[in-house]
């Protein structure tokens, strides 16, 4: 009986002094806080990618400038980043053929069993090597630049794009966001630094060898660890879509039922103000949801131009190899066309990994700009 008296009491003490409680005025709109939450990620974005948004009057701070860009300026820019790398694969391609046809003259002029016929060969291989061995140096640093700075970006971007998920009432997937985003970008570190360099070294050397002397057929490393990592990329691709469309299906079915059972609570048992307080829930909830739609779009429209100019760049030379390996074939010049061949798998590597990585963070977060 003292124990029920005193709940009594208290519950009575509480309806004759009732505590008052106000939420907490502000007059920043939308647009202000989206500024202050695009300021978390400004210093993941490179000087040169954001030369090149300005290009196209785009503001990171402003979400109404992403409406101005069209799809037209997409493809105007990346049929530049093409024109921009033409005139040096078109060097490269005059340079190989005339190789390639100066040692098929060579060829016909000396006796198949002469000595200079092999010397000359093993002169061609190594000069054509020379010509081209700045250009493999150059698309593997561009690889590893656009591998690193999606990854900084990815960084700085991931924490605040998970917080505005997650306000806008997608706790769950918000989370699993976070957590298997970050893990993509770690192994994308682990890639960058202890991969693609040395190992795209060992196999271009083991390939020159190959050329130099058909008794070892180590150019067949070159086409097999393409495919190995072909595998690799595209398995890893699909177990991180699927993961995350499963997570974000389940998480929106529960996030659904917190919400309304959060309103229902509101709502009813809120006096005299819970229907206005439950209201007010779910604007606050839909204006997130627009911030999220802006933050979202400018994370994809970034990585779409962090990638765009080297993987231009390595099509295009990529092409070029690919020409210059037919004319080989073409000419019968074994050497040139074997080397050709490992240079063409090393390139196409290296476009695999950019491009399956920017594949994975535009859909992880084009899946959550989905979710209602």
């Amino acid at each position: 009986m003292k124990r029920v008296f005193s709940v009594l009491i208290v519950i009575l003490l509480i309806l004759l002094f009732p505590l008052t409680a106000y939420a907490e005025e502000t007059d920043k709109n939308e647009e202000e806080i989206y500024q202050e939450m695009t300021e978390g990620f400004k210093e993941g974005i490179d000087s040169d990618v954001s030369q090149e948004l300005e290009k196209y009057d785009i503001d990171v701070s402003d979400p109404q400038t992403l409406k101005e860009l069209e799809t037209s300026d997409i493809f105007s820019k990346i049929i530049s980043a093409l024109s921009a790398n033409v005139g040096h694969a078109v060097k490269i391609l005059v340079k190989v053929i005339a190789l390639i046809v100066l040692c098929s003259i060579v060829k016909n002029c000396v006796p198949e069993n002469n000595s200079v016929s092999g010397v000359f060969s093993f002169v061609s291989v190594i000069t054509v090597l020379s010509v081209i061995m700045n250009t493999l140096q150059d698309c593997i640093d561009l690889s590893l630049n656009a591998l690193n700075g999606m990854n900084t970006f990815m960084t700085c971007y991931i924490p605040v794009f998970t917080s505005v998920v997650v306000t806008s009432g997608n706790v769950t997937s918000g989370n699993s966001y976070y957590v298997v985003m970050f893990s993509i970008c770690e192994i994308v570190t682990l890639i960058a630094n202890t991969f693609i360099l040395p190992v795209l070294s060992i196999v271009l050397s083991l390939s020159v060898v190959g050329a130099l002397n058909s008794d070892f057929p180590f150019h067949k490393t070159a086409e097999g660890l393409k495919k190995v990592v072909q595998w690799i990329l595209g398995g890893a691709m699909t177990v991180v879509v699927a993961v995350l469309s499963i997570r974000s299906i389940i998480g929106t079915s529960v996030d659904n039922v917190a919400t309304r059972s959060a309103k229902y609570v509101v709502s009813t048992f809120v006096p005299v103000v819970g229907g206005a307080v439950s209201e007010a829930f779910l604007t606050v909830k839909g204006s997130m949801g627009v911030i999220r739609s802006g933050i979202g779009s400018l994370g994809i429209i970034i990585i779409l131009f962090i990638i765009i100019t080297p993987v231009a760049s390595i099509v295009v030379i990529r092409l070029s190899i690919k020409v210059c390996e037919m004319i080989a074939e073409m000419f019968d010049e074994k050497p040139i066309c074997v080397l050709m061949s490992s240079v063409s798998s090393m390139l196409s590597i290296c476009l695999s990994t950019v491009i399956c990585v920017s594949v994975m963070f535009i859909l992880s977060t084009a899946l959550l700009l989905m979710i209602k």
